[in-house]
C-alpha cells in the first residue's frame, strides 16, 4: 500500500535517503539538514510502511512589482532506487503542492538537476522561468584598469542579503532569500572547499575543484561588476572564474556571456504575475 504523509525533517532516515540519492559530501548533508531543510515542510511516500521517497518545501518570496508573494522551493525529490519507477514521486508532487497550496502558497520555485527533467516538471504544469548568466573571467585583462579595486571581506551577510533583495525586487518573479538561507549557502559552499567574498557593491559564493574556482552566485551592482571579479581572482590566486549571475547585471561587462536555463515556475493558484524573463533564482544548492 502506498502512503503519502508529512512528517518531521530532522530525521535520520531521510537524511539516509537523501544522501542514497545525492552526490552530496556528509558535511554539507548535514549543513543542509540541520540548518536549510529543518525549515521546509517535508513529505515522504511509503510503501507498505518502508520509506521510499521524499521531497521537501522551502519557503521562499517571490519579488512582484515593489512586493513580494508568497512561495516555496521544491527541492530534494529523491526515490529510492528499488521503488523507482513506480509513479512514486510523481503522487508524492502532487500530493505536497495540493497540501502547499492549502497553506498559501501562490507559487511553486524549482531547479530540475539535470536538462531531461525539465519535461518531467512540465507534466504538472511547470514552466521555465529562470536563466543566469555564465561566463569565464580572466583577471589579467582587467587587472590594470582595476587597480585600484576593493577589499573583500568574508562576514558582511546583512549587506548582502540586503542588496540581493534590492537587486532581485527589479526583476519581477525573481526568488527572494532570507539572510539565513545565504549564510546556511555559504556554509554549505564551504564545505566543499569554497566560501563567500565581497564588499559592499557585491558578493560571490564559491567552491574550489579540481577545475579551478567556480562562482555559483555572484550579485553585485552592475557598474563595479569587474571590480568586484578582479578582486575576487587577486584574493583566491585564481588566474581565471568560471561565474554565473543574474542576466542584467552582465550588460557591460563585455565578455563572452551565455545563458543557461535555472529553473521553472508553477503558479498554485491560476494565476500568474507578469515575469520579467528572465528571472533569477540563485543559492538554489543544486
Amino acid at each position: 500500500m502506498n502512503e503519502f504523509l508529512a512528517v518531521d525533517v530532522a530525521t535520520p532516515e531521510l537524511k539516509a535517503l537523501y544522501l542514497s540519492c545525492f552526490d552530496e559530501d556528509e558535511k554539507a548533508a548535514d549543513i543542509i539538514f540541520s540548518q536549510i531543510l529543518s525549515k521546509a515542510k517535508a513529505y515522504l511516500a511509503r510503501v507498505d510502511g518502508e520509506t521510499a521517497a521524499a521531497v521537501y518545501l522551502l519557503p521562499c518570496s517571490l519579488s512582484n512589482g515593489g512586493d513580494t508573494v508568497q512561495a516555496h522551493y521544491l527541492m530534494g525529490a529523491g526515490t529510492r532506487e528499488n521503488f523507482r519507477g513506480r509513479g512514486l514521486m510523481s503522487g508524492l508532487i502532487k500530493y505536497a503542492l495540493k497540501d502547499a497550496a492549502s497553506r498559501g502558497d501562490l507559487y511553486s520555485v524549482l531547479e530540475p538537476a539535470n536538462p531531461s527533467l525539465y519535461n518531467f516538471y512540465s507534466r504538472f504544469g511547470y514552466r521555465l522561468a529562470y536563466q543566469s548568466s555564465v561566463f569565464d573571467f580572466y583577471p589579467e585583462s582587467y587587472i590594470n584598469s582595476n587597480s585600484n579595486f576593493q577589499l573583500l571581506t568574508k562576514n558582511s551577510f546583512d549587506t548582502w542579503a540586503k542588496l540581493r533583495f534590492n537587486i532581485c525586487m527589479d526583476i519581477r518573479g525573481s526568488v527572494q532569500w532570507s539572510e539565513s538561507h545565504l549564510r546556511s549557502c555559504c556554509e554549505v559552499s564551504a564545505a566543499y572547499g569554497g566560501g563567500v567574498l565581497g564588499c559592499e557593491f557585491g558578493y560571490a559564493v564559491f567552491i574550489e575543484n579540481e577545475d579551478g574556482f567556480s562562482v555559483g552566485e555572484l550579485v553585485c551592482i552592475p557598474e563595479k561588476l569587474n571590480e568586484l571579479l578582479t578582486a575576487l581572482a587577486y584574493s583566491l590566486g585564481a588566474d581565471k572564474l568560471k561565474v554565473r549571475c543574474p542576466v542584467g547585471i552582465t550588460n557591460k561587462l563585455g565578455l563572452d556571456v551565455q545563458k543557461i536555463d535555472m529553473g521553472m515556475l508553477l503558479p498554485l493558484s491560476g494565476e500568474s504575475i507578469p515575469l520579467d524573463f528572465p528571472s533569477y533564482l540563485g543559492l538554489s544548492l543544486d
